[in-house]
């Protein structure tokens, strides 16, 4: 009884916070309308807009802070509340924070992706699952536009894997999907480190592209079942993959423009219903363990 009250309240909580955010956001809409509607109107009396006239959109910008602030205590307000409890019953955690995420040191450090100009990182999650350690975050990478000065281009916007194993794999390898542009074969010592592979799979060459440091040893790791349940992973999940095999550490990004784990901002809390969200997003990891079999001995000393 004492744990449906304590809930109770934590889901009151959580409404209200959501409420403070709508809230601000609404303030934020009336402010930005009313200011552009005094700059219209004083152009159409005088002829030219003021050269200060941008300086009146601080105000709003104000209330951004607000709402980012605001925006933030909810989210850690629900992860511990609903989300937590969901990661509980599949997985041990050993850390779970929303805050930051995986560093861009962690994921560059593979010399197999290209420099990006931006990096945000956030819902770090670190934990076990059927003994494989692994961590996760929500990942963006943007680059600069070359066709438009101080515009970006998002290269990747989705959930960012790692699978960590006592033991090296035997080579280096990379194997992308063709939507993903920022996959690197090389560098400017050695521009054709990673050599390209080719199966007898033609499907799985039609759909993903494949280098590594050594072709002997690389069709040690893509084995046929690989192959066979990376295509099942490829059309189950949004978003074109990237697979990186580097040291210990199996990486899988998936560019699908979505976040996990985001807390409802414009309809009430739901638990029941955001309870299948989250299981959803927590599949996503438990589907990468159980259908490359990440758990098998082939990966343990």
């Amino acid at each position: 009884m004492d744990d449906l009250f304590r809930l109770a309240e934590k889901l009151d909580e959580l409404e209200k916070l959501r409420k403070a955010c709508l809230k601000t956001i609404g303030v934020i809409a009336v402010c930005e309308l009313i200011i552009l509607a005094l700059v219209v109107a004083f152009y159409l009396f005088t002829g030219f807009i003021h050269r200060y006239a941008a300086a009146l959109f601080f105000l709003p910008g104000l209330f951004s802070y607000t709402l980012a602030f605001d925006r933030r205590r909810y989210k850690k307000v629900y992860n511990s509340v609903i989300v937590r409890q969901s990661l509980e019953r599949y997985f041990e955690i050993h850390e779970f924070n929303s805050d930051y995420g995986i560093p861009y040191g962690v994921i560059l450090g593979t010399g197999m992706i290209r420099q990006c100009k931006s990096f945000t990182a956030n819902d770090f999650l670190q934990g076990t699952y059927k003994d494989v350690e692994f961590m996760q975050s929500d990942v963006i990478m943007r680059t600069q536009d070359p066709k438009v000065s101080r515009s970006s281009v998002t290269l990747f916007s989705g959930r960012w894997m790692i699978f960590e194993f006592n033991k090296n794999f035997v080579c280096d390898l990379l194997i992308y999907e063709k939507g993903i542009r920022f996959a690197k074969k090389g560098n400017i010592f050695s521009p054709d480190r990673l050599e390209k592979l080719q199966f007898e799979n033609m499907s799985f060459n039609e759909h993903f592209r494949a280098y590594t440091d050594n072709q002997n040893d690389a069709f040690y790791i893509v084995t046929p079942h690989i192959m066979e349940m990376l295509e099942e992973i490829r059309e189950n999940v949004r978003g074109d993959l990237i697979i990186i095999f580097h040291r210990n550490r199996l990486h899988i990004g998936v560019n699908n423009y979505r976040d996990a784990f985001e807390p409802p901002l414009f309809h009430p809390i739901d638990v029941q219903s955001l309870t299948g969200e989250i299981d959803e997003d927590i599949g996503l990891i438990t589907k990468m363990i159980d259908g490359l079999k990440l758990d098998e001995k082939i990966y343990k000393v």
